[in-house]
């Protein structure tokens, strides 16, 4: 179950969904724009339980006209996938894709 407004919400749902397609199925995701952060629940393809994400704290910039997430702390409640995470996506800017941008600007 996802805790946020649905209705509200369908585009950054669909925006992670489709990010996470290729590697399993998003079950559960909070997000607390006052504090940015976000908690999701995340079923990967072949495993039998979820594994949690935290992203503690993000930012959102744009430059030149795009706009971009940048993941400023993430865990996860498996040790390898938390190391790859904090190896590969601590402050890098990931573009939101112009199609999803007004959207998920808005709703973080």
């Amino acid at each position: 179950m996802k805790n946020f407004d649905v209705p509200k919400n369908f585009a950054l749902d669909m925006f992670l969904s489709n990010i996470l397609s290729d590697y399993g199925k998003l079950d559960y995701l909070d997000i607390d724009t006052e504090k940015k952060s976000i908690v999701l629940d995340f079923l990967p393809i072949g495993e039998s339980e979820s594994i949690s994400i935290n992203l503690s704290k993000y930012e959102l910039i744009q430059e030149s006209g795009k706009y971009y997430f940048v993941i400023k702390n993430i865990s996860c409640s498996k040790l390898w996938i938390d190391k790859v995470l904090k190896n590969n996506l601590i402050d890098k800017k990931l573009e939101i894709p112009e199609s999803y941008s007004m959207d998920v600007i808005f709703l973080l």
